[in-house]
């Protein structure tokens, strides 16, 4: 992005900073667990342009050829992210070159390193301390929602084989206490390699809601996407169709359970989770209703545009900067779609990012932006994803269907999706929808001020309490509870 004045400037550099840090979070291997214990563990935070603290964990690890390290940034869910040329001594350097963030500091006293982190013309103080590895739990931003136990119900650690492929699942199975058999859902996670709980930011919804609903005497399935946690496969090498029969190797798997009422199953799906949906709707007959949370109801492609005008527009940024960006990211997509060949799919990438850094970047950190974006947007995945348009699938459910959005939503906006999904299931024939737009409310649906990505973190909410209220007594209602 290019900017007119310091102020817009000074945006643009954090977005790019908070936008590559979230790209990061979805392009397989950029993250890589230590088996070893840390030699030095230290912890401090640093202020972005906007105001805003960002805390830092950063691990040391002692290793033949010299020191590695890796970095948590918990209000950005970014965790064991490798750091480059890393030192930790009576002076301290290391490199983030995925975002081009260079750290020079030196040891002013025992256990305390303070110096600066610079990247893209920014100079921001950071003070490290060192820290033990039990005070790391202590860390991070506060999740008032997420469930502490004792818990009134039984969670039962299982696995599921999806036969299509012979892909296994890790999942957790939660049974509510009291004579069963009873309803249940299966949880379906939005775009991008998921933990059954859909961490994000340190948020985990899934977890949020599943003990919401068995507190009501609705049991949940909720499993770790392919690649993720104790789950097999590669994510990023399945298609949208391939990942709806995942979802319904978990509907056929509730259905062996003895706990479980087998007519009473149902699918709740976030975002992309919302889009997949209703494909396995139309092609299970053991699906009893849904529930789509920010699902889209126009095809990837389009929502993307959508998406990158509403997170400029909600920026501040000026429509004569907007427009080329759109332009260029249509261009990008068609290559993808149009299947051309791989080097000019890496051209209309470069091409993209060149136009994000605006001259703040050097040629090593654009490239491996390149690389690590190509990642995803050559894969099998991201090719589905564009071309996949959910109203067809729309178009055969007749099962009941709760429909939820927040008006200040930015990444599925509202208007078209909410409408297109009605017009769709109102062209199945089906008369049992309630669709909702919640005044305030963001992707996450939490209660926000602007709907920005960068609040998703800062914001303690995990989901409004209307919205969870909402879907527990909408599932409960229709499971006859």
């Amino acid at each position: 992005m290019r900017s007119m004045c310091s102020e817009l400037g000074r945006s643009a550099l954090t977005l790019r900073f908070l936008m590559a840090l979230a790209a990061l979070l979805i392009v397989p291997g950029v993250a890589s667990a230590q088996d070893a214990e840390p030699s030095q563990i230290w912890a401090g935070s640093f202020e972005v342009p906007t105001g805003d603290e960002i805390e830092v964990i950063i691990r040391v690890f002692d290793a033949p050829g010299g020191q590695t390290a890796t970095m948590d940034i918990p209000i950005q869910g970014v965790a064991d992210m490798p750091l480059d040329a890393a030192h930790f001594g009576e002076t301290a350097h290391f490199e983030f070159s995925a975002v081009g963030a260079v750290f020079d500091g030196e040891m002013v006293e025992t256990g305390v390193i303070e110096g600066v982190l610079s990247q893209g013309g920014m100079e921001m103080p950071l003070r490290l301390r060192r820290i033990e590895l039990e005070e790391i739990a202590d860390l991070g931003p506060e999740r008032p929602q997420t469930p502490v136990g004792p818990f009134p119900y039984q969670e039962r650690e299982v696995r599921f084989t999806n036969y299509v492929d012979g892909t296994e699942f890790a999942a957790t199975l939660t049974i509510p206490d009291g004579e069963g058999p009873h309803p249940a859902v299966v949880f379906i996670t939005g775009s991008g390699p998921q933990d059954r709980d859909e961490t994000l930011f340190g948020h985990k919804p899934f977890w949020v809601m599943s003990d919401a609903l068995a507190r009501r005497g609705i049991a949940s399935l909720r499993a770790d996407d392919r690649g993720e946690g104790g789950s097999g496969g590669v994510l990023f090498d399945t298609t949208i169709e391939m990942l709806a029969t995942d979802t319904e190797a978990g509907v056929n798997f509730l259905t062996t359970i003895p706990e479980i009422d087998s007519a009473r199953i149902g699918l709740i799906g976030h975002s992309e989770g919302g889009t997949i949906a209703p494909h396995v709707a139309a092609q299970s007959d053991h699906v009893s209703f849904l529930v789509l949370i920010a699902g889209t109801g126009i095809d990837g492609r389009s929502l993307m545009s959508i998406q990158l005008r509403a997170i400029m527009e909600g920026l501040g940024v000026p429509q004569i900067y907007i427009d080329p960006q759109i332009e260029a990211q249509q261009r990008l997509f068609g290559a993808i779609t149009g299947e051309a060949p791989r080097d000019e799919v890496l051209g209309e990438i470069r091409g993209l990012i060149e136009m994000q850094m605006a001259g703040q970047g050097d040629e090593a950190t654009i490239q491996q932006m390149v690389d690590q974006q190509a990642v995803m947007l050559t894969s099998i995945w991201f090719r589905s994803f564009l071309m996949f348009d959910p109203r067809p699938a729309l178009e055969q459910v007749t099962v009941p269907v709760l429909a939820v959005n927040g008006s200040l939503d930015l990444q599925v906006p509202p208007d078209p999706n909410l409408l297109e999904i009605d017009a769709a299931l109102a062209r199945a024939g089906n008369r049992d929808v309630t669709s909702l737009e919640f005044e305030g409310l963001n992707h996450l649906m939490q209660e926000s001020v602007t709907g920005s990505i960068a609040e998703y973190a800062q914001i303690e909410q995990t989901i409004s309490p209307d919205v969870l209220e909402t879907i527990v007594i909408w599932i409960a209602d229709h499971a006859g509870l």
